[in-house]
């Protein structure tokens, strides 16, 4: 009876935790089709479903069905993802003013969006691309343009300097009730005021976005992950916390839709960070870059892309048909009859007479 007991409360834990950690599409054009769904949407197929998004191809099928086939010929400009590590069951007090909403199932720790990457710097030219890694947080910034962001806070002493100062983007807000001398506090501020000076510094390059070149921005915030092991799900500071992010995340929203006029997707991603899936098959792009110091080298042959099959048969095809055409021309010009009248052998009428 108590082994039942315990499997029961297993089961209901394990149900909430997926059931409250959630998918939000904040912004998306008229031309991509999102629909409601009962599926749910594993972590693992979120960089799958952004590659549908921007019609980039698939190399495994995806199983989730909330997106429907859109315009062939019109595609989003940018892809705007925002993950909130820790979340977990507290995502209920995010009242967010989605267009739609998924449960998500964690059947890995975060989604991996190397994939996205490597296809978008090998269908488009020149993409610009700002991702924080699954290991970093957002003061890692790795961006393709390094110039265009040179301007952004580089460390959280001086976002201290610009919240005390009154000088932040984020002077709007009511944000009296953290204090900057907690790194807890500071790093929450921190990565929504360098959100914010993102947003500002695309705002300034219009160059870079009117390009018609797809965009792609990931951020993997930690500030409030951090809070809730401070403070607890519950103190009054995560409240504040709850409400200045809604705020803030609408905001953003909003100027992202505008910046791409009303040609770019804003998604935020509620997760706990924890991967839950204890049996289940974790699902890996095979195109994925690792970098695996523990290795081992060996005399291995490089793995083979899986376009090799269609190359080949394009090479071998298109050699065979060659070799074939030289082959008949050849044959034909060694037996054509010099009598004829031919381009090749033209001749008049007193030379035939002659011969």
């Amino acid at each position: 009876m108590e082994k039942c007991f315990s499997l029961i409360l297993l089961f209901s834990h394990l149900v909430s935790s997926f059931a409250d950690q959630s998918f939000y599409v904040l912004q998306v054009p008229n031309y991509v089709h999102f629909t409601e769904t009962d599926s749910t949407l594993p972590v693992s197929e979120i960089s799958d479903l952004i590659s549908v998004s921007y019609g980039l191809p698939l190399y495994q099928e995806l199983f989730f069905n909330g997106l429907l086939n859109g315009d062939l010929l019109r595609k989003p400009k940018a892809n705007f993802l925002i993950t909130l590590s820790g979340i977990g069951d507290q995502s209920a007090h995010l009242d967010l003013d989605s267009k739609f909403e998924f449960s998500i199932v964690n059947d890995q720790v975060f989604p991996e969006t190397s994939s996205v990457i490597s296809k978008l710097r090998r269908f488009v030219v020149n993409p610009l691309i700002v991702d924080f890694t699954e290991e970093n947080t957002i003061f890692d910034l790795k961006a393709h343009n390094s110039d265009m962001f040179k301007s952004l806070s580089s460390s959280t002493d001086k976002v201290r300097n610009l919240i005390d100062s009154g000088n932040s983007l984020l002077k709007n807000y009511d944000i009296t009730v953290f204090n900057t001398s907690q790194y807890s506090d500071l790093l929450f501020l921190s990565e929504l005021q360098l959100i914010n000076e993102l947003i500002k510094a695309l705002e300034d390059e219009n160059d870079l976005v009117n390009d018609n070149m797809p965009d792609f921005y990931h951020f993997k915030l930690e500030g409030l992950k951090l809070l809730v092991e401070t403070y607890g799900a519950e103190s009054s500071k995560m409240h504040s916390a709850y409400g200045i992010l809604q705020k803030f995340l609408k905001q953003i929203s909003e100027q992202i839709d505008r910046l791409y006029n009303h040609n770019a997707i804003v998604e935020v991603l509620a997760i706990s960070g924890e991967n839950n899936d204890q049996g289940g098959r974790i699902r890996r792009s095979l195109l994925a870059v690792t970098d695996d110091t523990n290795a081992i080298i060996s005399n291995l042959a490089p793995d083979v892309s899986a376009d090799f099959s269609g190359n080949f048969n394009i090479v071998i095809w298109t050699s065979i048909i060659l070799a074939l055409v030289v082959t008949i021309i050849a044959y034909s010009m060694w037996n054509i009859d010099p009598g004829r009248n031919s381009i090749l052998y033209r001749m008049t009428s007193q030379r035939i007479k002659k011969d």
